[in-house]
């Protein structure tokens, strides 16, 4: 019963996460038609970035959880859920007035940051869910 619980509640994830790309895209093409600036490839470069990352923290939350345990997870899922914020934001507010060099920079930049909070904590907290 338990087995089939996290089935369908990883359906239901990747569902809602399926239908958040779904409203983001909308946003993309029907509200800011950002396909009509320069700065096009490189936004749908990172929301696709974004994406993946979100498919793997949520579709796999609870492998994840039981490796590096529930308060690892969550923090990952936080600082995920920030970048998600920090990213979508930066791109609502400049990608008319930005170059494609500075957003890709700024967006590269935001990754790192990114990549450096959560490379760490999945290492300690597999490393303290394994004592």
């Amino acid at each position: 019963m338990n087995e089939k619980r996290n089935t369908l509640g990883k359906i239901f994830s990747i569902l809602m996460l399926l239908f958040f790309f779904a409203i983001i895209l909308f946003m993309f093409f029907a509200i800011f038609r950002i396909n009509e600036y320069t700065v096009f490839p490189a936004v749908m470069t990172f929301a696709l970035i974004n994406f993946v990352i979100l498919l793997v923290i949520i579709g796999g939350g609870s492998e994840i959880a039981n490796k590096v345990g529930t308060a690892s997870y969550i923090s990952i899922c936080v600082v995920t859920a920030i970048y998600t914020l920090l990213q979508f934001i930066f791109m609502g507010f400049r990608y008319q007035s930005d170059s494609v060099n500075s957003y890709v920079l700024f967006q590269l930049i935001l990754l790192f940051i990114y990549f450096l909070i959560f490379i760490p904590t999945m290492l300690m907290g597999a490393n303290n869910n394994n004592k």
